[in-house]
């Protein structure tokens, strides 16, 4: 038979995993993209959301370096909208 702490430490994971279920319903940016009414799917509309996305995490081209990856063998895991994918891509030389 469980105890109160295992019956407790259950009900709490539980809990914990729906949370993170309710959170993974959305792709990354969801809240960004709403907040910028992007609400079509344009070239122009995806243009603000990563220039907006640029201007948040200033860092992260710096960081990643596309332009090094050239010719390279790249998997990027996206959670979101594809921003650091598509620059991964443009980089590219075929």
């Amino acid at each position: 038979m469980a105890s109160s702490s295992e019956t407790t430490a259950n009900r709490d994971l539980s809990a914990l995993d729906r949370a993170n279920a309710e959170f993974w319903t959305e792709l990354c940016g969801t809240h960004m993209a709403r907040t910028l009414r992007i609400v079509d799917n344009t070239l122009e509309a995806w243009r603000r959301f990563d220039a907006a996305y640029l201007r948040m995490y200033p860092y992260l081209l710096e960081h990643v370096r596309p332009e090094l990856m050239a010719g390279q063998r790249v998997m990027e895991i996206g959670l979101g909208y594809g921003t650091l994918g598509q620059r991964l891509a443009e980089s590219a030389r075929y």
